[in-house]
């Protein structure tokens, strides 16, 4: 039986292959338990002291064992796609295993293969390493940090716009082309959506939290107009609004972050080109990797 060998995947498309991989499963905690938190207070001074401490205990605590785990993973999905058809096993000089490999094989390699404790402990140091390295001397990684947070917040504006749709309902145009209509309850949000959508006007940069008084107003108006809605209702459409107002903010600052690499020292917005440092770490780490050499000495089967 032939066996496929990690020297016969090419590097760029296990390091593509993986990191995509692996940014799915981390991504969500990414967002939503280091990079908004930290972002909307909108603090420069607080916001590194805030990302760090919160990077190094995830690197330290869970992210060496999601790695490995995401690395097994797409280990055995290139395996099975190696020996899905003759137009998959054209993509390895050497199929995984032979044509016809037997299913039990494949169970059994998945059964029995492990990585020694010491691949979590050695990958812990190089992530926690990467983490520390701040430094970006050339314009090719400035760019690709900013395309990654780009990307990032283009793909979590999406997602909040498509969330904030669901929740208001049908548009005027739906309404009028499709027949289609809202339920009460997307009714009042759609009402709740223009009042804070005024405060959001009167101050574009409002915190990620409605005030009492703020919320008291909001209600006020809308009982002249015999609407009648809770706090609860408020508070949860503000929250998917906020979120898309603040994501449609920051991904418009871009630019002006991508066009400050020769003159870092004169942008004014220190707190975008912390988030920019942000993600140029989270990408260097991700990308941290064991050798092949380590690799090789870190399986057990």
């Amino acid at each position: 039986m032939k066996c496929l060998t990690l020297s016969e995947i090419t590097p760029q498309m296990w390091e593509d292959i993986i990191t995509k991989h692996l940014w799915s499963a981390v991504a969500s905690h990414f967002i939503e338990s280091i990079y908004l938190p930290a972002a909307q207070a909108d603090n420069p001074s607080n916001f590194n002291t805030s990302v760090d401490i919160k990077l190094k205990q995830w690197a330290d605590r869970t992210l060496p064992d999601i790695s490995v785990k995401v690395g097994w993973e797409t280990l055995f999905e290139e395996f099975s796609k190696s020996d899905a058809g003759a137009e998959e096993r054209k993509r390895w000089p050497q199929p995984f295993c032979s044509k016809n490999s037997n299913p039990s094989c494949q169970n059994e390699c998945k059964r029995s293969h492990a990585w020694q404790s010491k691949a979590i402990d050695s990958l812990r140091v190089i992530q926690l390493t990467a983490l520390e390295d701040w430094s970006v001397s050339e314009k090719q990684q400035w760019d690709s940090a900013v395309k990654f947070m780009e990307n990032t917040l283009q793909d979590e504006l999406d997602k909040a716009s498509k969330k904030m749709h669901e929740l208001l309902g049908p548009g005027a145009t739906e309404r009028w082309f499709y027949w289609r209509s809202r339920n009460r309850e997307q009714q009042c949000r759609s009402y709740i959506k223009d009042e804070l959508q005024r405060l959001l006007q009167a101050n574009e940069r409002h915190g990620p939290v409605l005030a009492d008084d703020e919320l008291t107003t909001v209600r006020k108006n809308l009982e002249t107009i015999s609407v009648a809605v809770s706090t609860d209702l408020v508070n949860e459409t503000w929250s998917q609004l906020y979120r898309e107002h603040f994501l449609r903010q920051a991904l418009g600052n871009v630019q002006e972050c991508r066009n400050a690499f020769y003159r870092r020292d004169l942008v004014k917005n220190e707190l975008l080109l912390q988030r920019r440092g942000l993600f140029w770490r989270l990408r260097r780490m991700l990308k941290q990797r064991l050798t092949p050499s380590d690799q090789h000495k870190s399986m057990k089967s």
